[in-house]
């Protein structure tokens, strides 16, 4: 997509523009194709002619339009003007994106939609909560588990710390009987050189 402004600023935001417009005198918009003329906040503000000829002539207001994939816009602007603000507005999916306001069944309309795109909104976030609890879920019992096994390896190893404690007793106990044992035998063999002497 090629954009060319003389005078002004704009972007692009896919393939929707939205111009707000103050106190201008002429605005030529040319080389549309793929262009849906329904767009415009109000017809006395702004004046859409033809697709390939758009005139907004001494307006204050906003004109938003969209042009599809693969389609061209160029945007010359003369006189006195100033682009003063640039949005995008989106919708496809909701049917939103051609929706004015300007009568009674016009709003209704458009609150249906809006309505519908709320509810695919509150559908999605309600999905998006089932499976947030999924993972808080998930999490919380694998911190279960990690605090039980560190409490099964505490207890392994106090029972080990027992097992060695126990152990040193009984090998004390057999070095204090061996060395006890060793002299019983030396006093006996003593005895018994005495004896011969």
């Amino acid at each position: 997509m090629t954009i060319e402004l003389k005078q002004g600023y704009a972007q692009l935001d896919g393939n929707n523009f939205t111009f707000n417009f103050q106190k201008t005198t002429t605005h030529q918009i040319t080389g549309l194709s793929g262009i849906d003329q329904s767009h415009g906040t109000d017809t006395s503000v702004l004046s859409v002619h033809t697709v390939n000829n758009v005139g907004l002539v001494e307006s204050t207001g906003t004109w938003t339009t969209d042009v599809g994939e693969g389609n061209g816009l160029l945007n010359n602007v003369s006189g006195n003007s100033d682009v003063t603000d640039i949005s995008t507005v989106g919708g496809y999916s909701y049917g939103t994106y051609d929706t004015n306001v300007l009568s009674v069944d016009d709003a209704r309309t458009a609150i249906t939609a809006i309505d519908h795109a709320i509810d695919e909104v509150n559908q999605e976030r309600s999905y998006i909560g089932s499976e947030q609890n999924k993972l808080q879920f998930t999490m919380s019992n694998l911190s279960n588990n990690i605090q039980n096994i560190e409490a099964s390896r505490s207890s392994i190893e106090d029972a080990d710390f027992a097992a060695e404690a126990a152990d040193l007793a009984k090998n004390q106990i057999l070095a204090q009987l061996a060395t006890a044992m060793l002299t019983q035998a030396s006093a006996i063999s003593q005895n018994v050189l005495n004896l011969i002497r």
